[in-house]
């Protein structure tokens, strides 16, 4: 990626797409501060996220509001932040026989989606990984 950041950039990167990946809420730097086992001050936090949102990792709101993440901080993230969890053998199998299934019919895909999106955003689930899993 053309951006480079800093280890401090990352971290603070990292905290705030996964707290507002979590709750769907900006994420302010005194949240950070006392939340996170980070060592900074709210302050020293404002400015990294003020870096990070001249880079357009990030945006926010409102003036005195917290920052969430753009979709260039969100790629960021996942090809370069995020930890990937290896699927267990049994959920590879049964991932691959449901996507098998779906990949030969388009509308019962279609169908299953659309009732899925429509239960998923009625329900805010803190596992979403579970809630797909014993949907399809």
């Amino acid at each position: 990626m053309a951006d480079e950041l800093t280890n401090r950039e990352k971290t603070i990167l990292r905290y705030i797409v996964e707290d507002f990946i979590q709750t769907a809420n900006p994420v302010g730097s005194r949240y950070i501060s006392r939340k996170k086992d980070l060592k900074l001050s709210p302050a020293t936090i404002r400015n990294v996220m003020s870096d990070l949102e001249e880079l357009k990792f990030l945006t926010h709101t409102h003036t005195s509001g917290g920052r969430v993440p753009t979709d260039k901080g969100y790629r960021y993230f996942v090809n370069e932040l995020m930890d990937a969890v290896p699927l267990k053998s049994g959920e590879l199998t049964c991932l691959n026989r449901k996507l098998a299934s779906l990949i030969f019919s388009p509308m019962k895909f279609i169908k299953k989606y659309q009732r899925f999106s429509v239960r998923y955003k009625r329900n805010q689930y803190s596992q979403p990984a579970l809630f797909i899993r014993r949907y399809f």
